[in-house]
């Protein structure tokens, strides 16, 4: 393996830890829209459905109904949803009933 495969392989660690912590407090509780905000802001990458679907707790089904109802902020690479972590925060947190 090369040195720039085994750094992308802990970064995608890394990564996955982010979005596992994302839907559980430290304390194992569960995570208010806020915290979980916080936590994707730090994400380094753009998310994929599958990803928001994790963090969010949604269906695939749920998350394509938002991009096609323009309810969640989202952009497309090549034909493929894509959501920036930083929008995202900001729309948890705008759209929290805790906030």
């Amino acid at each position: 393996m090369s040195l720039g495969s085994d750094t992308r392989i802990r970064e995608k660690r890394k990564d996955r830890e982010v979005l596992r912590q994302g839907v559980k407090e430290p304390s194992g509780e569960a995570a208010t829209p806020a915290s979980i905000a916080d936590r994707v802001e730090r994400i380094p990458h753009a998310l994929t459905v599958r990803e928001l679907m994790a963090i969010l707790r949604v269906s695939n089904q749920t998350i394509y109904r938002m991009c096609t109802d323009q309810t969640i902020p989202f952009f497309l690479v090549r034909g493929s949803y894509r959501f920036d972590p930083k929008r995202i925060a900001e729309w948890l947190r705008k759209h929290s009933m805790h906030a």
